[in-house]
């Protein structure tokens, strides 16, 4: 590839699209969220920037609408440029495709679909936004040839009352809007969420089929109150910032200015509510990361302020974002906190140079066994603890030798295995 662009993988540039010698449409392809990839924590360079792609994530496509620019029975020439830039190299290229579509007229002139739910949802491509304890967030698209101006929602759990929603906008043939609808009551209990429309432009739908999705529900975890948030910096603390929001979006305490190498532990004592954790870095490549040694390593905790139990330890390999929205005041056991769905384990930083912090989130209160083995299957490392839901190890490995080591977390009839370089 060309430097210092970079035109290949890392090349910001803009695609023109002409009908008939005119320039029609112009497009920067590019995609500058990959630090918010729902696929994390991951090997490779994932949080870096990309010509419309992230590693294990989702591909944009473009659509352009051509009718107005052709003729029926006439020929058209279509032609598809990209901005140039500077080769140096010899090998960068890129591989395009483009796909003309015929159809026909709109088949209804009022109808709307219902195409995702976004939260609450456990569909991994909205991993970093659920669960949820505030606004749901589903997307609609007007899929009758008529303008879409107003549609009812109706939506909720399938164990309480339903809630109705009146949208107004404007949306032209298969125009899409994500939609925040209010808060409503959430319960414990319930194992899925329902959402419907009818009645666009107060007129009767003349497709049924697609107005109704349904996505699986979990419950936000159940925080104690008082809890402990405890952050510690790493060499780049200028990079980051939290805040914590109540249910009415109200930031109710939050930490910017930080000192570099600083453990900050803030006690709050939180009334009945839904809460938005969110832990931001502009850096965007989290606390610790192994292409930016650099920086250091940090760490981000949710504790007990009465018995110092962890409750909730977020990895470090985050990219540019930690969220997560749980609940106060359901319960006052601490035996009740389950912050996760599934067994997790998070091993940074990633080489290491003999200090490794292993953070465990379990799926119930449990003991539980890791176990560190080198490449001939040799145990050198083991540390056994007892009844927690979530667990913070500080490993010295100085010992050992450079190469690849298996960090294995056992649990109960769970398992998981993380490799770990040793530099």
């Amino acid at each position: 590839m060309d430097t210092p662009s970079n035109c290949a993988e890392f090349c910001p540039k803009n695609h023109f699209y002409n009908v008939n010698n005119t320039l029609q449409y112009t497009k920067l392809v590019w995609r500058d969220n990959c630090d918010r990839n729902p696929l994390y924590p991951q090997g490779g360079t994932w949080v870096y920037d990309r010509s419309n792609w992230c590693p294990g994530a989702e591909v944009w496509t473009y659509d352009m609408e051509l009718t107005p620019f052709v003729t029926p029975g006439n020929t058209a020439i279509l032609n598809h440029d990209v901005q140039a830039y500077v080769q140096t190299g010899g090998w960068d290229y890129y591989q395009i495709e483009d796909q003309v579509v015929y159809y026909d007229a709109p088949s209804f002139t009022l109808d709307a679909s219902i195409d995702d739910i976004i939260s609450p949802s456990t569909n991994q491509m909205w991993l970093r936004y659920n669960p949820v304890c505030t606004n749901p967030i589903v997307k609609i698209t007007n899929t009758g040839s008529t303008a879409l101006t107003s549609l009812t929602i109706t939506y909720g759990l399938n164990t309480g009352t339903p809630a109705v929603y009146n949208w107004t906008g404007n949306l032209a043939f298969l125009e899409s809007q994500d939609v925040t609808l209010p808060i409503f009551p959430w319960a414990q209990g319930a194992t899925s969420f329902t959402v419907t429309i009818s009645s666009p432009n107060g007129g009767a739908d003349q497709y049924a089929y697609n107005n109704s999705r349904t996505s699986s529900y979990v419950y936000p975890p159940v925080m104690p109150s008082p809890m402990v948030i405890e952050f510690k910096t790493n060499n780049y603390a200028w990079e980051n910032d939290y805040t914590l929001k109540n249910s009415a979006g109200v930031i109710i305490h939050s930490r910017s200015n930080l000192l570099n190498n600083t453990v900050y532990k803030d006690t709050l004592t939180l009334p009945y509510d839904c809460y938005t954790f969110e832990l931001l870095d502009t850096g965007e490549d989290g606390l610790s990361w192994w292409a930016n040694t650099a920086q250091g390593s940090g760490y981000i905790r949710f504790r007990s302020a009465t018995s110092n139990q962890i409750l909730k330890s977020f990895g470090n390999d985050f990219g540019g974002q930690v969220y997560q929205q749980f609940t106060v005041g359901l319960t006052s056991s601490t035996t009740d906190y389950i912050m996760t769905n599934q067994l997790e384990m998070h091993v940074y930083p990633n080489p290491s140079d003999g200090h490794v912090y292993i953070d465990v989130n379990m799926t119930k209160r449990d003991n539980g066994l890791i176990e560190i083995h080198d490449m001939l299957g040799k145990k050198v490392y083991s540390y056994r603890f007892e009844n927690l839901t979530a667990e913070s190890v500080e490993a010295d490995l100085s010992f050992l030798d450079k190469g690849v080591y298996f960090v294995t977390l056992t649990t109960g009839d769970q398992k998981v295995s993380r490799k770990l370089m040793m530099d």
